[in-house]
């Protein structure tokens, strides 16, 4: 039997569906072959989103190109990296106009570590102010979200890449931040605070600081 207009219309919007839950998955490999088929897969929902919402739908539009921009990072290439800021900038565009705030502080923390990624002071800077928005949203919303302390990490590891004891000390004020959560959401389960607590040693140690130093070797050994 024949599909008539609006069966064919939903009939489309759950292959896109599908499809964009396959890009996704394919999209947070860190295979750059699973990559590619990513980006062939979101550029023909590109396509598709805007037949199908000739007005615009931010929020599916802002999801395929904050995807893209996260596939893109996992391709190799001396351009790519501009090339999914550019997909960032493009998400973030369209989610501000529907203040959707879970997947608009995801772009931003995802464009902070685009420029962390290129690694100079200026664009560590700008990561370090995109890092800030992401934990900034994350921060208002209603219950606690893990992903803050994701962004708050980011924002340490950007500032201890920066020279200075002024800049040590900002990273160690948001690995902190970052601990808290990770304390508060997951009892300090070893797996998700190891990290953080490492580089946490790690930056009394630049500091040279023998009690804190301690202290970090302290808390290291309550949690293994």
């Amino acid at each position: 039997m024949a599909f008539s207009l609006i069966d064919k219309n939903n009939k489309n919007k759950w292959e896109n569906k599908i499809d964009e839950m396959i890009a996704t998955s394919y999209s947070l490999s860190e295979w750059e072959a699973n990559a590619l088929k990513a980006v062939k897969i979101l550029n023909k929902l590109l396509k598709d989103k805007r037949i199908e919402y000739p007005e615009g739908d931010h929020y599916s539009i802002g999801n395929v190109y904050n995807t893209l921009g996260i596939a893109h990072s996992h391709i190799s290439s001396s351009k790519n990296i501009l090339i999914h800021i550019k997909y960032y900038n493009y998400s973030i565009n369209l989610l501000e106009k529907i203040n959707d705030s879970n997947l608009l502080a995801n772009a931003y923390n995802n464009l902070g570590s685009a420029y962390a990624q290129i690694g100079d002071i200026d664009n560590l800077k700008k990561a370090i102010v995109y890092f800030d928005k992401s934990s900034r949203i994350y921060s208002k919303l209603p219950v606690l979200h893990p992903a803050i302390s994701t962004s708050y990490y980011n924002t340490c590891l950007a500032y201890s890449q920066l020279t200075g004891k002024e800049n040590i000390l900002m990273a160690i004020k948001y690995c902190e931040k970052s601990l808290q959560v990770r304390f508060k959401l997951f009892s300090g389960d070893y797996e998700y605070v190891d990290e953080v607590l490492n580089t946490l040693l790690s930056l009394y140690t630049i500091l040279n600081d023998g009690d804190e130093i301690q202290k970090s070797k302290n808390r290291i050994k309550t949690i293994t």
